[in-house]
């Protein structure tokens, strides 16, 4: 009996550790799917911002996460290919790098 309980705790500690390492591999995206391959973000949020777009309406436009939105607005405001404006939105440039 002592076995059975030692081999069915270990069993359920390895099945929770493989759950945990799931979670993290899709926590990344806001639909727990797989990550988007390099750049597509980027050329979703600068397509989505060609006219001036509040980070909610890009969200919404692009169905990138706010995580990911949210940085990768800061890189494009860094490299002037986006101008983040008073009111709160962004508006790509028309100098893209």
């Amino acid at each position: 009996m002592a076995d059975e309980i030692t081999e069915r705790d270990r069993l359920t500690d390895a099945i929770r550790a493989l759950e945990k390492t799931e979670n993290r591999a899709t926590s990344a995206t806001a639909g727990g799917g797989p990550r988007a391959p390099r750049g597509q973000n980027r050329e979703k949020i600068l397509a989505a911002v060609k006219e001036p777009r509040r980070p909610a309406e890009i969200m919404e436009a692009t169905g990138i996460g706010r995580g990911s939105l949210g940085r990768t607005l800061k890189q494009l405001v860094d490299e002037g290919a986006a101008t983040k404006r008073n009111d709160g939105s962004y508006v790509a440039t028309t100098a893209r790098k």
